[in-house]
């Protein structure tokens, strides 16, 4: 088995863990987790493995449901993000950046997208409600996992709204 695929199989379980916990209380308006996915290759000797943190999905395909097919959200993940095959994949200043982030140190560096808060509001943009925010709390022992399974040597945050105004 793969460096990718061993880390794919321990996301795997870590996501249905947390998941499992989080489905039973599951408040009004939260849209579907961010469940990352690694393209092939990011374990490469080559290539320097960067995680870049942005701050909330907006509407991620959907109200959250209490039966969740998890690996389903990280093949949507893959085609957002990885394949580049939504309509939405190139969509506002965020992802712009991160695309041509990607572009410019292909071959030097394996990029993975995530957001500080994995689980954003259905049917709109920025934060979530506070009972969301609350609820969620937990996932920043999921996040820590995340970090530890993928082991990027470089994490960067951006906070949009500031990042909005310094490249406007």
């Amino acid at each position: 088995m793969t460096a990718e695929e061993t880390a794919k199989n321990k996301l795997l379980n870590c996501y249905a863990d947390v998941i499992e916990k989080l489905k039973h209380e599951v408040p009004g308006g939260a849209t579907n987790p961010l469940l990352v996915d690694i393209p092939d290759g990011y374990f490469g000797s080559q290539k320097t493995r960067v995680m870049i943190f942005g701050q909330e999905t907006n509407d991620w395909h959907g109200e959250f449901k209490q039966e969740i097919d998890y690996s389903e959200f990280v093949k949507k993940y893959h085609r957002f993000f990885i394949d580049k095959k939504s309509k939405y994949s190139n969509s506002g200043i965020f992802m712009q950046f991160l695309n041509s982030l990607e572009e410019d140190i292909k071959g030097e560096a394996s990029v993975v997208w995530n957001n500080v808060v994995k689980i954003g509001k259905a049917k709109g943009a920025g934060l979530p409600s506070a009972n969301i925010l609350e609820w969620q709390k937990n996932l920043n022992k999921f996040i820590e996992q995340e970090i530890e399974i993928l082991k990027p040597e470089r994490l960067a945050q951006f906070k949009l709204p500031l990042f909005l105004e310094a490249v406007s």
